[in-house]
């Protein structure tokens, strides 16, 4: 008699990673380097990075004020940036461990806005819902590269 096939999928499953300590409702980025930036969510500020080869998460600096409103994009060349705030809103650039802030945002954008990188190196900032705040949603606003 013939074993039964395995899954295809058997392969693929792994145990979940536990969340970052302390740190609920994050916001994820992959780099490029395979390891995961983790910053903002309810609990604050707190950046954290995630090594899926040791399983681990390791403190990196944090965030100057990453919230539950955050938006990350990974740029072409490895730097994340990321969207920080509701109402006034920045931007932020990690790069080589350390943050900087790059750009003011019209503040068009509420929760839920999205922020892509575009081949250029430019930023797209996009949507956001005004929920229980009201108000307009803002149109697409592209950023420079934001160095």
């Amino acid at each position: 008699t013939r074993a039964p096939a395995a899954s295809p999928h058997a392969r693929c499953a792994a145990p979940p990673a536990a969340s970052p300590p302390g740190q609920r409702f994050a916001h994820y980025v992959r780099l490029q380097d395979g390891r995961v930036l983790a910053t903002g969510g309810i609990d604050g500020p707190r950046t954290q990075l995630f090594d899926p080869a040791r399983g681990t998460w390791d403190a990196a600096p944090d965030a100057p004020a990453a919230d539950q409103f955050t938006s990350l994009a990974l740029r072409g060349d490895g730097a994340v940036m990321a969207r920080i705030g509701f109402g006034l809103q920045s931007l932020y650039l990690f790069r080589a461990g350390a943050w900087s802030a790059v750009a003011e945002v019209s503040g068009a954008h509420p929760a839920g806005a999205t922020l892509t990188a575009l081949r250029d190196g430019r930023v797209l900032l996009q949507g956001g819902s005004p929920g229980a705040f009201g108000g307009d949603v803002g149109g697409p606003e592209v950023y420079g590269r934001c160095e």
